[in-house]
C-alpha cells in the first residue's frame, strides 16, 4: 500500500508532459473505483458470514438457555448461554476463514421470552488506506425464542408392555420423560402454557382415570428408581367408570351391574382395562381399515369381564392422565408405570388422539374444566405435540387368550385309540368380536394397518407426531423402524435410539417443543 501510495506520488509531480495530469487523474478514479469495488465486495461477504455466525449463536445460546433447568440461578443461566454465543460466533466465523478482528457479541433475554443478539467484527480493508480508512466494523442482529408463546398440549403415547422390563428400558424412560416434564414447565413462557397427558399402553388401555388439575409448576417426585415403577393407584377415579361397561355380548348394551362386576372380578374389582366397543374401529375380512376420527363410539360403553382365557385385571397398565397442568400430577404418573402384556400401539395412538379432543363426550370422558379443556385442532394458539414410544412390533396372543378387538376361547379336542391311551385330535377357536371387526383374529399386520391409519388421522389434525424405536436392531426389525418413521410422516420425527440415549433424546424433543424452529 505505501508503494502505491509512493509511486503515485511520483507520478503527479512529474509535469513533463501535458498528458500526465490528465492520466494520473484518471488512474486514481480507476485506482479508487476498483479498491472501493473489492473492498464493498468483502464487506458483503463478509457482513453474510457474520450474520450466519450471529443466527448460529444466539440458536445455540437458547438451546443451551433452554437445557439448563438444573441450574436454578437466572444470571448464571445466563451468563452460560452468553459464553455459548461467544464460543459459536467465534468458530462459525473460523470455519468461514473471516479476516475479523475484535469479535464480540452481546445478548439480551427479554421478558416476553426472546434473546436478542447483536454482534460486530473490524473487517482490515484493502484500498481503505487510500482514502485514510484501514478498517471497517460490520455488525449483525439476530433473536431466538427461549419460549413459544403458544400453548402446548403433550401427550406421551408409552409402551408398557413387558419387554419394557429388558435392559433398564422402563427405568431409564422413566427418568427421561420426568426430566422432559420438567424442562418443559421449567421454561414455560406463562402460566397455564403446559398441559401434559399420560397413555400407558400394551394391549389394552386402562379408563378409570382422575381427574386433571389445574396449573402447578411446583417441582415433583424424584425419579422412582425401578423397571415396575411404584404400582400405585392414580387415586379416585373422577367418575364411576363402570356407568362405561357392558356385559360381554357386544350387541347387548344393558347395564353391566355392581354385582355382575363384583361376580367377574372378586374382591379385587375391575381395574380399569376395556376391550374395543362397537364400530370402534372397522376392519373387513380383506384387512381394509375405516379412517380414525375423534368421533366418539355410536354409545361409548365398552366390555370388560372376565372370561374363560382372558382376564382384564391381568398385566393392566396404570391408568391414563388426562392432559394435567400439575407438574406434580404427571411426574406420579409417570412413577406409577407397570409394564406387562402384548404391544398394540394403535391402542395408545388412538387414546392419545381422543386426550387431544375438545368434543364435549371426550371432554366429559376425561373430566377437562374450562381452563383445561383442549384447544381446536389447529389453533394458532396451541401446539399439539405426541411422542409415541416403543420396544417392539405389533403382537397377539397365538395361545388362548385375549386380543383387544376380541377375546378368543380355544379348545382342545382328544380321542382315544385302541389301546386306550388318549390323543390331542383337533383344536376349535370360540372368538368374540365387537361389531365392526369382520375379521376372527387380527394378525401383525392387520395392527400395523390399524397404526398407521391411527398415525395419518393424528397428523391430518395438525398435531406434530414423533415417534422413537427404543432398542430395535437395525436388521432383525427393521420393519418395525420403518413402520415408526412412516408413523411420524418426518424423518426428522423419528427417532430409532438405544436406551442410553433415551435422556438426551427427550431433552432434544423438549427444546424443540420449547422452540419454533425444529
Amino acid at each position: 500500500m505505501q508503494l502505491i501510495r509512493r509511486e503515485i506520488r511520483k507520478f503527479c509531480k512529474n509535469t513533463a508532459g501535458g498528458i500526465a495530469p490528465m492520466f494520473a487523474v484518471v488512474f486514481l478514479a480507476t485506482m479508487f473505483i476498483v479498491g472501493f469495488t473489492v473492498d464493498f465486495r468483502r464487506m458483503q461477504t463478509a457482513g453474510s458470514h457474520l450474520q450466519a455466525a450471529t443466527d448460529s449463536s444466539v440458536l445455540a445460546a437458547a438451546r443451551a438457555y433452554i437445557l439448563s433447568t438444573s441450574e436454578k440461578d437466572v444470571a448464571k443461566r445466563q451468563a452460560a448461554a452468553s459464553k455459548v454465543a461467544k464460543d459459536y460466533l467465534q468458530a462459525n466465523l473460523a470455519s468461514f476463514n473471516a479476516d475479523f478482528k475484535n469479535t464480540d457479541i452481546k445478548l439480551a433475554f427479554n421478558a416476553d421470552g426472546e434473546i436478542t443478539a447483536d454482534s460486530k467484527g473490524d473487517l482490515t480493508l484493502i484500498f481503505g488506506g487510500l482514502m485514510g480508512k484501514n478498517k471497517n466494523t460490520i455488525p449483525a442482529h439476530a433473536a431466538a425464542t427461549i419460549g413459544d408463546s403458544r400453548k402446548l398440549e403433550i401427550v406421551l403415547v408409552l409402551d408398557n408392555s413387558g419387554s419394557m422390563t429388558t435392559s433398564n428400558r422402563m427405568k431409564q424412560l422413566r427418568k427421561a420423560s420426568i426430566s422432559f416434564v420438567n424442562s418443559v414447565f421449567d421454561n414455560a413462557v406463562h402460566p397455564n402454557s403446559v398441559q401434559i397427558g399420560v397413555v400407558p399402553w400394551n394391549a389394552t388401555v386402562n379408563i378409570n382415570v382422575e381427574r386433571p388439575l389445574s396449573w402447578d409448576p411446583s417441582p415433583g417426585p424424584a425419579a422412582n428408581n425401578s423397571n415396575y415403577g411404584d404400582g400405585a393407584k392414580s387415586g379416585v377415579p373422577l367418575q364411576d367408570f363402570t356407568n362405561h361397561l357392558f356385559p360381554p355380548k357386544f350387541n347387548d348394551y344393558s347395564t353391566y351391574r355392581n354385582s355382575d362386576i363384583k361376580n367377574d372380578f372378586g374382591s379385587d374389582g375391575w381395574m380399569g382395562c376395556i376391550m374395543a366397543t362397537k364400530d370402534e374401529r372397522k376392519i373387513t375380512s380383506s384387512g381394509s381399515i375405516s379412517v380414525l376420527t375423534d368421533v366418539p363410539p355410536s354409545k361409548m360403553k365398552w366390555p370388560a369381564r372376565k372370561v374363560s382365557g382372558w382376564d382384564p385385571n391381568y398385566h393392566c397398565p396404570s391408568e391414563m392422565l388426562p392432559m394435567s397442568q400439575s407438574r406434580p400430577q404427571v411426574i406420579k404418573k409417570l412413577n406409577q408405570l407397570n409394564p406387562g402384556g402384548n404391544t398394540h400401539a394403535d391402542i395408545g395412538l388412538m387414546w392419545g388422539f381422543r386426550m387431544f379432543s375438545n368434543k364435549a363426550n371426550w371432554v366429559g370422558f376425561f373430566g377437562y374444566n374450562n381452563a383445561l379443556k383442549p384447544d381446536d385442532f389447529g389453533s394458532l394458539q396451541t401446539r399439539k405435540i405426541m411422542i409415541m414410544l416403543t420396544d417392539g412390533e405389533n403382537t397377539t396372543s397365538n395361545s388362548e387368550g385375549y386380543s383387544y378387538y376380541g377375546w378368543c376361547t380355544y379348545t382342545k379336542h382328544y380321542k382315544y385309540n385302541r389301546w386306550g391311551y388318549r390323543y390331542h385330535s383337533h383344536t376349535t377357536k370360540d372368538c368374540e368380536r365387537p361389531e365392526g371387526i369382520e375379521k376372527e383374529e387380527l394378525s401383525g399386520s392387520d395392527l400395523d394397518g390399524l397404526m398407521i391409519d391411527a398415525c395419518k388421522a393424528i397428523r391430518k389434525e395438525e398435531v406434530e407426531l414423533y415417534t422413537i424405536a427404543l432398542d430395535l436392531h437395525s436388521y432383525y426389525n427393521a420393519d418395525a423402524i420403518s413402520l415408526l418413521k412412516d408413523c411420524a410422516g418426518k424423518e426428522s420425527r423419528a427417532y430409532n435410539i438405544t436406551g442410553d440415549e433415551l435422556d438426551k433424546t427427550f431433552q432434544e424433543l423438549a427444546s424443540k417443543a420449547l422452540r419454533l424452529s425444529e
